[in-house]
């Protein structure tokens, strides 16, 4: 039994592999034909930097793909299977759907592992490096967020403001810390010429600060000039870098901060919530579209309807990008709960394979 789902497995990821190569090559082909008619000819980078773009594209693409190379090579796999008798010699042995499934079952499995560590600690490093690429070395923008623009935040009882963050010597400028009690009366305030990050101390290190303290009244009763300050602020460096990944090519762990940090400051955190779920629930669809060539590879010996029955297969496993996109959409306008716009498609499939393989095991 063992040799016998090896072999299976072995065809199985043969056709994962090829489809995968396919993807990737019609991809890079037909954008970089559309990206030579504009994109390229207008800012002219080198071959090496077009070579970087793509190569560090390929991951996303990459885990875009194997849902479809997963229903591509099960539906295949099962179609040959069938065409060359082996389904009926594993029915002459006494294997039931179940059993002729758990290579599939297997396969599915292990394309779900690859592709949450795939997500979590390989597309995050890349789409960052491509965004830098196509940003920072091909369109010459800059990298940092706030090098001209000022910013407040809140944190707890204290709002931190600055004029603008220095990329050449990476100190934040004009900083100000106003404290306010419950009544968002004034009660003192820090004003900073520059200050540079202490990345041992984690604080930031002023220079010629001032504070002032006020009354209940509103009036000044103090200054305290200082030569230098350290504070805890919730600013850090890397955080200053522009952003330009789309959520979907964060890590859960990154989604969780800047969801956290959204609530904290008050902005709109819902399209990052959507994507914390999708990129929950979507590694489970290559695991399910495996199954969906099953009943029609099992049946193709006693019917002649072997392409109705793919053709099937591939409707049902496509519609999962329908559903998908669409209830994605609702959640975004507020719609439907995130956890469900995620899991929806996955939930539909899922019966619709478990409802075949019951009906294979009554007609067996």
């Amino acid at each position: 039994m063992i040799l016998l789902y090896r072999y299976v497995l072995k065809s199985y990821y043969k056709y994962v592999t090829a489809t995968l190569f396919l993807c990737l090559f019609l991809f890079i082909l037909f954008d970089f034909i559309h990206k030579t008619t504009s994109f390229f000819s207008r800012y002219n980078p080198s071959g090496g930097l077009i070579f970087r773009y793509y190569v560090y594209q390929v991951p996303f693409q990459l885990m875009q793909a194997l849902p479809i190379a997963a229903l591509f090579s099960g539906v295949v796999t099962m179609v040959l299977l069938s065409k060359g008798n082996e389904i009926t010699a594993m029915r002459a042995i006494g294997m039931n759907p179940r059993q002729i499934a758990m290579p599939f079952m297997l396969g599915g499995a292990s394309l779900f592992l690859f592709t949450i560590c795939w997500s979590e600690y390989v597309l995050p490093f890349s789409a960052k490096r491509m965004h830098y690429i196509r940003h920072v070395k091909i369109e010459g923008e800059s990298e940092w967020a706030l090098e001209n623009h000022s910013l407040w935040v809140r944190d707890g009882n204290r709002i931190i403001g600055f004029s603008q963050y220095n990329q050449t010597t990476h100190e934040l400028e004009g900083v100000k810390i106003l404290t306010v009690d419950p009544d968002f009366h004034l009660e003192s305030a820090v004003h900073g010429d520059s200050a540079v990050y202490d990345h041992v101390e984690k604080r930031w290190a002023f220079h010629q600060s001032r504070q002032l303290h006020f009354s209940p009244l509103g009036t000044i009763d103090g200054v305290v000039s200082q030569e230098s300050r350290k504070e805890i602020l919730p600013i850090e460096p890397e955080k200053l870098r522009m952003e330009w990944r789309m959520p979907d090519e964060m890590a859960l762990r990154e989604l969780s901060d800047a969801i956290a940090e959204g609530k904290q400051y008050g902005t709109n955190v819902l399209g990052y919530e959507v994507a914390w779920h999708v990129k929950l629930a979507f590694p489970f669809a290559a695991w399910i579209v495996s199954l969906l060539g099953i009943p029609f590879g099992y049946r193709s010996e006693r019917r002649t309807e072997t392409l109705k029955g793919i053709l099937l297969a591939f409707a049902t496993g496509i519609s999962y990008w329908f559903i998908l996109s669409w209830f994605r959409a609702l959640a975004v306008n507020g719609d439907v709960a995130p956890v469900i716009a995620a899991w929806a498609g996955n939930i539909i499939l899922a019966s619709i394979v478990s409802w075949q393989l019951l009906n294979l095991e009554k007609t067996k």
